[in-house]
């Protein structure tokens, strides 16, 4: 999708703007946080491996280095926008390029991903694990809020962008 400028990295607002944003609480990177410690403090008491062998593992770390990357890309690509990374900020435009064309949560979609690394990297199952609970959290903490407040402020616009882009990959 296009802006009306031609551009097509982020959409100018429509709609009357919510100064407090989407209502978002409680910081998503420390749910991800909470769910790596809880998942090495069940690994600390009830260790689980996967069974890999140590080449296998060195997949983890692919894991681990391509949510860097993604998270590297949305924050410059949010930059270039001029909008708020951080989910409790109101956006002030929606980012339509870099990652966002294949996910409209790439940077969640990323923090899940590192988990998922970590879990390879480490050879346990409950890090692997952590990444389910920690996109349950983020959905009902964060992407639910933020799809209302945008479907509100962007309208019609945003609501194509999620017809086009699906939610996480």
């Amino acid at each position: 999708m296009q802006s009306e400028s031609g551009d097509n990295s982020a959409m100018p607002s429509i709609k009357n703007d919510n100064p407090k944003g989407p209502g978002v609480r409680f910081p998503p990177p420390l749910i991800m946080l909470f769910c790596l410690l809880g998942a090495f403090g069940l690994h600390y008491l009830l260790p689980l491996g996967i069974g890999f062998d140590a080449p296998t593992n060195l997949i983890g770390l692919f894991f681990v280095f391509g949510s860097l990357v993604i998270l590297v890309i949305c924050a410059l690509d949010s930059r270039r926008a001029g909008t708020a990374i951080e989910p409790w900020k109101p956006t002030s435009s929606i980012v339509y390029s870099g990652c966002y064309v294949f996910s409209r949560n790439p940077i969640y979609l990323s923090f899940c991903m590192f988990l998922f690394g970590v879990g390879i990297t480490a050879d346990s199952l409950w890090l692997l694990l952590s990444c389910i609970p920690c996109g349950v959290a983020i959905y009902y903490v964060a992407i639910v809020k933020e799809e209302a407040y945008l479907e509100q402020k962007f309208g019609a616009g945003y609501l194509q962008y999620k017809q086009r882009v699906r939610r996480w990959f």
